[in-house]
């Protein structure tokens, strides 16, 4: 067709202008995902995502993103990418790459990177990350008159009750071996896996029954100290009513790894109730004041505070009346013991730092009235508070614990060991003290009793003392402002007591108690501290010394006085671990949250791990 200008003369309409006009925007669009260099830059794009994902974890552990690596590869910008990337490949190779023979490779090769992008996407969209616990097997006890059998994972350590019409049977998991060997015939040669389960009935002697998995036969009880108890007698079971087997652990619940949840219960409840939180960061550390924390010297913990409702969501929620929320998260922490100056009552603490050369260096903070905290857990060093600084003088000479005894009428005195073979009990034989007409007789020695009111600790050795007269019993103390006299059944006469405590000691029988001490004793006292290292032959230091000086005890080995607290009073805290001395792949194992909790009008503030 022709058409006719206002001059006249015949125009030709250009059809590639026409066609441009009609496809327009769509056009636009498939031309642009049929080019090469658009598939390059979704390509770079893509490489560039992974990489950074992958080998550059810092960038989504960022505070703003908090993801995992599946987390990383499963957000909407790798999806994008994944999308654009197989629409770019699909359009450019049906545009550009005829589907002939001698193009077959080429539609092969692109088919399968299409295949790759879209079994990636389908892969983490659908993957489910979690774990959980494999036991490799259950002890199942039956025993008569239950409605079902019941039982505890076959790990050591492992124990349950088990009421019945006789009374409570007591189980507990004791060892496990993974290649027991069999020595009975036909199966002698073989091995497999035993658990020994130590059995206390409700009346009569504890055993240990031997399980073997796969081998039923050859169970039997072993008598403690006695062997075999088909020796002793003549029976493989000592209670043959008492059924105990090697079943498979099934287990229930699978747990995912993205999600976190506060598991509730009452106490004695063996159901627990979940809550799940949302929000609860995964990298970072998020607290509100460093007075809720310990933290290494040199580490600088950044601010930033939290507060997480965790609503109740199930009917049977034992806290489902109270308000639990989260205000604290520790990505790698453990709870930790420190002693503060300030408190409202007299509780010296001494922190010693102990090096050894060649090794690390051992801090211990010993508490002088706390009976189980005075002395280091080796048991190498112990700390004493004395009222006065004159006081040192009576520090003892040796480590040993002794028993002195002086009869200053007949000039007698004489140091006695406290041995196991002195120490003969209230039936035991009395001593004659020669040249004098007193005997003795140690009874027991109780070593670091609490005082009341908490002011301090004594050491006694509760001694009979036989004389003309009588019979009466002294408390001897390791001071001897507090040592006390007792009368006895026949020793009425002796003081006139009448059979009570009195601190008007018989004056005719001296006595002091020196409890065992460890070989290097700290002994403070109001405005010092004193140093004692004693040796079997005798002391080896013996002066003051200053906090933060170093002193050397022993060839190789030096301690030091870091602090001394005289109104000591102890914090727990969690202590935030430095991260280059983390465990790379302990994951969250050492996390915990800090938990508030508060119904009607009570709140309880915990770390929970």
């Amino acid at each position: 067709m022709t058409s006719v200008s206002h001059f006249g003369e015949q125009v030709f309409p250009d059809p590639a202008s026409a066609r441009a006009r009609r496809r327009g925007l769509l056009g636009r669009v498939v031309d642009l995902f049929s080019s090469i260099w658009l598939g390059v830059v979704l390509a770079v794009l893509l490489f560039l995502y992974c990489t950074i994902g992958s080998a550059i974890p810092a960038v989504r552990q960022h505070p703003l993103l908090e993801m995992t690596e599946f987390e990383w590869f499963h957000w909407w910008p790798f999806d994008v990418l994944i999308a654009l990337f197989t629409l770019n490949m699909v359009v450019a190779t049906v545009r550009r790459v005829p589907l002939r023979l001698a193009h077959l490779g080429v539609w092969m090769v692109h088919g399968g990177i299409v295949v790759l992008a879209l079994g990636s996407y389908e892969y983490f969209s659908t993957k489910v990350e979690g774990d959980t616990p494999v036991f490799r097997r259950r002890v199942t006890i039956r025993l008569p008159g239950m409605d079902r059998p019941t039982g505890m994972v076959a790990l050591p350590g492992s124990e349950t009750r088990v009421p019945s019409t006789e009374g409570v049977w007591r189980f507990a998991v004791q060892s496990t071996n993974t290649a027991w060997p069999i020595l009975s015939e036909p199966d002698k040669g073989k091995r497999a896996y035993a658990v020994n389960v130590l059995v206390t009935p409700p009346q009569g002697d504890p055993f240990i029954r031997l399980l073997l998995d796969g081998y039923p036969q050859y169970t039997e009880d072993i008598l403690p100290g006695k062997g075999r108890a088909i020796k002793t007698t003549g029976k493989k079971l000592v209670r043959e009513e008492l059924s105990l087997s090697l079943d498979y652990e099934p287990q229930d619940f699978f747990y995912l790894v993205k999600s976190r949840a506060l598991y509730v219960r009452r106490q004695g409840d063996r159901v627990w109730r979940q809550r799940p939180i949302r929000g609860l960061p995964r990298y970072h550390d998020r607290v509100g004041s460093r007075e809720q924390v310990f933290t290494a010297p040199h580490f600088k913990l950044p601010l930033r505070a939290i507060d997480l409702a965790v609503p109740a969501v199930d009917s049977d929620d034992p806290l489902r009346e109270a308000s639990v929320r989260i205000t604290g998260y520790l990505r790698y922490a453990h709870m930790e013991r420190r002693w503060r100056e300030g408190g409202e009552r007299l509780n010296p603490v001494v922190r010693v730092r102990l090096r050894v050369e060649g090794h690390r260096s051992v801090v211990s903070d010993l508490a002088a009235f706390d009976r189980t905290r005075k002395r280091d857990e080796q048991g190498l060093m112990e700390f004493l508070w004395l009222d006065r600084a004159d006081q040192v003088k009576d520090l003892p000479l040796s480590s040993a614990a002794k028993l002195s005894i002086e009869v200053p009428d007949a000039k007698v005195s004489l140091e006695v060991p406290i041995t196991r073979e002195k120490v003969v009990g209230p039936e035991g034989p009395f001593t004659e003290i020669e040249g004098t007409p007193f005997s003795y007789r140690i009874r027991t020695v109780q070593d670091d009793l609490v005082l009341p009111g908490g002011r301090g600790t004594v050491s006694v050795a509760i001694v009979d003392i036989r004389t003309p007269e009588g019979r009466f019993t002294r408390w001897v103390a390791d001071q001897p402002g507090l040592s006390r006299d007792l009368a006895g059944d026949d020793a009425d006469g002796a003081h006139g007591m009448g059979g009570g405590l009195t601190d008007k000691l018989d004056p005719r029988v001296r006595m002091r108690y020196v409890p065992q001490r460890a070989p290097i004793l700290l002994a403070g006292y109001p405005g010092g501290l004193h140093l004692v290292v004693n040796r079997t032959e005798g002391k080896r230091i013996d002066r003051e010394i200053e906090v933060g000086e170093w002193v050397e005890v022993a060839p190789g080995l030096s301690l030091r006085a870091e602090s001394l607290l005289i109104h000591a009073r102890e914090e727990i805290r969690p202590f935030i671990v430095p991260p280059a001395s983390r465990v790379r792949d302990a994951g969250e194992t050492f996390s915990m949250i800090r938990l508030e909790v508060a119904d009607g009008g009570e709140r309880q503030v915990r770390w929970v791990p």
